[in-house]
């Protein structure tokens, strides 16, 4: 393989921080690279650089050269670059809706950049041939819709078109799958390798999926703060990693190992971690990995280390019971339809009805811990806005408690409401940017009506039962990392003593090590205050870890429920066994490697 992209001593730094420490490597025409790393490691910043496309008040030193193009690409003028972007180099985005034109039909934002490079031959042909390749369903049609009209698996297969269009030499992807159901992101991994097998394309792939990794990449460089600190291929970087932070991406990403405490693994508590496959060769059975058992196990809980002061988190007692009592129902759902009108783009043309939950039926007891799992457009999130009282039902019966939700009484809705507390997916959204820790924590109780002499002590309570220092109250959101911020939301969801926490994708955009940090706290807190937990995932690997039941959803309907053990080991609908199927696994991946 002749060399494609050299990359020497790369620098880019403020006026006063370096974010990328002199960094080189290499890499071939035909070669899969990946880079791994938390946020903040510079991985995304190195592609910006490659790509031409650092911010202005970002400064930049080194060399990169790309194969048949003299000079540094890193002095050249933002006219010679635009040659190159979209020709020699393409980017695939993580956020494919950020990426595209939202004004612009899809055939024809497809069409712009071939025309940009003078691709113009049979050029309406081309664009059906590349939606085609994609696998987006309906080609032609596809060229006429607008982004918002097109699912996010789609969407990101039409960034992949757009990228692929003038059969680049480089393909840098920047978390292409992050936020795809297991099965769109199989297709998608699928897609971009067929792609640069086909082309004998370079590959850049930046990730914090080290099972993506291994399944798409022959190499691996593994950034940290700034700094390259391990490469190699993939398989000798996984089974025998040098680094210790290295071993600690390992650890945090392995949710089948916990430690002598029964917790996840994070970078910080990785030392005496390893891969089992390694460990079990080299002293037998008797590993320092633990089998990760499930949360609904009480082996498991027993073992557990408590986040925060144990006084705090007594005197904030959610959803207790007594000792030897039976658990009650808690969520009843009997017959749930919901149906949406969705107006057709042509004019005059009658609205038709989208059928978002056909005829639910579930039951939830408390102290369960009960996962939601099913690709986006299943009706997941329907299903809790109904729950919550969010929206209302078109047919069936929802019982939360003692209140009937369904039957639309306000009094109801408020009273399960206090009972019932959602964390969201991304916790950036969800806190008002304007608000202090504390003023957003307190919203709640003041929604309550709890006086405000209580508030305060409560809030401070929650602050610490999550983990965080009584100096949080006083800062804002966007001074918090995204793990604290998501703990915030967790504090928030708690502080009114609801009885059922519904986490909606709370660690979906996470690295591995706040992924493990947060679902550790979940755990501590579901315990601690006896909480019925509902949590819904398109990340089957996280919801097998945490609940102790599942049900699939497809469609607006449930497919198959029954214990996580049940489902993930013995799937009975062919649904299931897709999604279990197409769920990344680290070491399966590995077993594919020379």
């Amino acid at each position: 393989m002749s060399e494609l992209l050299h990359v020497k001593d790369l620098r880019i730094a403020t006026e006063t921080t370096e974010l990328v420490k002199p960094l080189s490597f290499d890499l071939a025409s035909g070669e899969r690279v990946g880079l791994i790393g938390e946020s903040g490691s510079g991985k995304s910043l190195t592609a910006s650089a490659i790509m031409g496309l650092l911010p202005d008040e970002l400064q930049s030193s080194g060399t990169i050269e790309l194969q048949g193009h003299a000079g540094n690409l890193l002095t050249l003028s933002d006219a010679r670059m635009s040659k190159l972007r979209g020709k020699d180099i393409s980017m695939v985005f993580q956020e494919p809706m950020s990426a595209l034109n939202p004004l612009m039909r899809v055939g024809d934002q497809v069409a712009e950049v071939m025309k940009l490079h003078g691709n113009t031959a049979n050029l309406r042909d081309k664009v059906i041939e590349l939606l085609t390749q994609v696998d987006l369903p309906d080609p032609q049609a596809a060229t006429k819709a607008y982004p918002h009209q097109l699912s996010g698996g789609q969407r990101q297969r039409v960034v992949i078109a757009i990228a692929m269009a003038n059969s680049p030499r480089l393909l840098i992807c920047d978390e292409p799958t992050t936020a795809l159901d297991v099965t769109v992101q199989s297709g998608i991994l699928d897609l971009i390798g067929h792609s640069v097998q086909k082309n004998n394309t370079g590959l850049l792939f930046i990730t914090h999926d080290l099972a993506v990794v291994a399944r798409v990449c022959e190499h691996v460089l593994v950034m940290y703060k700034g700094e390259l600190v391990e490469r190699g291929t993939v398989k000798d970087v996984f089974t025998n990693p040098q680094h210790e932070y290295t071993r600690g991406l390992l650890a945090a990403s392995d949710l089948s190992a916990t430690d002598d405490n029964g917790r996840l693994f994070t970078i910080q508590t990785a030392q005496n971690y390893r891969l089992k496959e390694t460990a079990r060769e080299e002293a037998g059975d008797d590993v320092a990995v633990t089998e990760g058992s499930k949360t609904g196990d009480n082996s498991k809980a027993q073992g557990s280390t408590k986040v925060g002061d144990t006084s705090a988190v007594e005197s904030a007692q959610v959803g207790d019971t007594s000792a030897g009592e039976k658990p009650g129902i808690v969520v009843k759902v009997r017959d749930l339809k919901k149906d949406y009108e969705r107006k057709s783009g042509r004019l005059f043309a009658r609205p038709h009805k989208v059928h978002a939950l056909k005829g639910i039926d579930l039951t939830i007891q408390s102290g369960q811990r009960f996962g939601i799992v099913g690709e986006s457009g299943s009706g997941k999130s329907t299903l809790l806005k109904i729950l919550s009282g969010l929206e209302t039902a078109t047919s069936g019966q929802v019982t939360v408690g003692d209140y009937d939700v369904t039957a639309g009484a306000q009094a109801d809705i408020r009273k399960v409401r206090e009972d019932l507390q959602i964390v969201f997916q991304d916790p950036f959204a969800s806190l008002d940017p304007r608000m202090k820790v504390r003023e957003i924590v307190a919203e709640p109780l003041i929604a309550m009506g709890v006086p405000a002499q209580d508030r305060a002590s409560r809030v401070r309570e929650m602050l610490i039962a999550v983990g965080l220092d009584e100096t949080a109250e006083n800062r804002y959101p966007h001074q918090f990392s995204g793990g604290q911020r998501q703990r915030i939301s967790i504090a928030r969801a708690l502080v009114c003593r609801p009885q059922i926490l519904v986490a909606d994708e709370p660690v979906s955009a996470l690295d591995v090590s706040v992924r493990a940090q947060v679902l550790n706290l979940l755990t501590d807190l579901v315990e601690e205050y006896g909480l019925t937990l509902i949590f819904v995932s398109h990340d089957l690997s996280v919801v097998r870890y945490l609940c102790s039941d599942v049900a699939v959803m497809k469609s607006g309907e449930i497919v198959e429920t029954g214990t996580v053990d049940q489902i993930y080991d013995a799937p009975a609908h062919p649904y299931t066994q897709s999604l279990v199927a197409a769920t990344p696994q680290l070491e399966d991946a590995l077993a594919h490697h020379a």
